[in-house]
């Protein structure tokens, strides 16, 4: 096994994937008992890497989201929202949608 130094240096799709084959390892239960206490050490070293990369992440994503208008979320309006604020009427409900309803269709 690698040293706990290279860590850092492992992708977040890296650290979990290794994460992963060391928990397969723990649950089978045929590692020793110092081997399991040295895989269990190195999981919780990588488990605390891709949970930093993570956060790492979500801020960048936080900070891409209060940048300049054309990157920000737009919400859609609601149902209640198109059409003046009314929900859609039965008719529509009955017989599926029928477009916006006051635009007239092209002739």
């Amino acid at each position: 096994m690698a040293d706990a130094t290279d860590i850092d240096g492992l992708s977040f799709e890296q650290a979990l994937a290794e994460l992963e084959r060391i928990v397969g390892q723990l649950e089978s239960g045929q590692a020793p008992l110092e081997a399991s206490i040295t895989l269990y050490e190195r999981g919780a070293l990588l488990k605390a890497h891709c949970e930093s990369r993570l956060e790492a992440a979500r801020l960048r994503v936080e900070k891409s989201l209060s940048g300049p208008a054309a990157f920000r979320v737009l919400s859609l309006p609601s149902l209640t929202d198109v059409g003046g604020g009314r929900p859609a009427d039965r008719r529509n409900r009955r017989s599926g949608y029928r477009g916006l309803g006051s635009v007239a269709a092209p002739s």
